[in-house]
C-alpha cells in the first residue's frame, strides 16, 4: 500500500494540473467497489506469491492475467471473440505453458496458486478498468481513484500494517 499511496500523491498532482473532473460516481459504486476489491486482493495475493515461490515462476503465472481480460471482457463488456483474439490467446498461453514445461523441477505449491489468483484478479480488474475509465473526461482523474481505492482497501485487509510505514520512509 505504500507504492500504492505513493502513487496516488503523483497522480492526484497530475490530475490538478490536467483538470481533475469526475463523472457521477453513484452508478459506477459496484465498479469502483470491483476496483477496490480486485486490485487489492491481486496485490496481496502476488506479494504471497513472491514470498514463497521464485520470481521467475511467479512471473509466468503472472502473465496468464491477458487471458483472463479477454476471457472477463467478453462476459463483462459483452466483446466479440475474434480470430485474432482466439491467436493472441493461445500465443499468450502457449508463452506460459512452454516455459512452465521447459522447468522440467517445478512443482506446484502455494506460492504459485497465488500467482495464479493474483492473475485472474489484475486480469478481471484490467476489464473493470477498461469500463470505468470510459466515464471519466480524462485518464488522470481515473488513475488518482484507481491508485487510491486498493491501497486503501489492502489497508483495511491489514490495519497493523500501518505501524511498518516507518521502515518504508526511512532513508537507510
Amino acid at each position: 500500500f505504500v507504492f500504492g499511496l505513493s502513487v496516488t500523491a503523483v497522480m492526484l498532482v497530475w490530475a490538478l494540473i490536467d483538470g481533475f473532473s469526475s463523472p457521477d460516481l453513484l452508478p459506477l459504486i459496484p465498479n469502483l467497489i470491483l476496483l477496490s476489491l480486485f486490485y487489492a486482493l491481486a496485490n496481496i495475493f502476488l506479494f504471497k506469491a513472491f514470498k514463497i515461490a521464485e520470481a521467475s515462476e511467479v512471473s509466468i503465472l503472472l502473465a496468464s492475467s491477458t487471458i483472463w481480460s479477454v476471457l472477463s471482457a467478453i462476459i463483462m463488456l459483452g466483446e466479440k471473440l475474434t480470430v485474432v483474439k482466439i491467436v493472441a490467446t493461445l500465443l499468450v498461453f502457449s508463452g506460459v505453458a512452454l516455459v512452465d514445461y521447459s522447468k522440467s523441477k517445478w512443482s506446484l505449491n502455494r506460492g504459485h496458486l497465488f500467482a495464479l489468483l493474483s492473475a485472474i484478479f489484475f486480469g478481471v480488474a484490467f476489464t473493470n478498468d477498461a469500463f470505468i475509465v470510459g466515464k471519466f473526461n480524462n485518464v488522470s482523474s481515473y488513475m488518482f481513484i484507481a491508485f487510491l481505492l486498493p491501497s486503501l482497501t489492502v489497508i483495511l485487509f491489514d490495519l497493523k500494517s500501518i505501524g511498518q510505514v516507518r521502515h518504508f520512509i526511512q532513508p537507510k
